[in-house]
């Protein structure tokens, strides 16, 4: 239902924390939430918050990545997925700077998942 974590590196030559990262989330019979705030020394510091909805056979998620340094989203992805019993159905779509990608999927139970991009 509700979960914490948090990770970090520490550099023992330089002395000092070279990477962290920690989450929080938040998981209820139709609703989640999470954030998660991640740091490396000489890259980027991403703040990635997420959230989702689960409404009987239908699933929709939405993603959001920001660079906190530079002010910018890096990502954003949202996700619709159906799923009956011997068949599911992912459709996706990813925007990232410059690059926007659809995603089609169908999952035939015991048999794999096929898509196209």
């Amino acid at each position: 239902m509700f979960y914490l974590s948090a990770t970090g590196s520490y550099n023992a030559y330089d002395r000092v924390v070279s990477s962290h990262s920690e989450s929080v989330g938040l998981s209820m019979s139709v609703v989640s939430l999470n954030l998660t705030h991640s740091y490396a020394q000489g890259g980027a510091e991403y703040l990635i918050s997420g959230g989702g909805l689960a409404l009987s056979k239908w699933n929709l998620n939405a993603q959001v990545a920001r660079d906190i340094q530079n002010k910018k989203t890096t990502q954003e992805s949202y996700l619709l997925h159906y799923a009956s019993q011997c068949w599911g159905l992912s459709l996706s779509y990813t925007v990232t700077p410059g690059e926007y990608r659809y995603t089609a999927m169908v999952d035939l139970k015991g048999l794999g998942s096929r898509g196209l991009k």
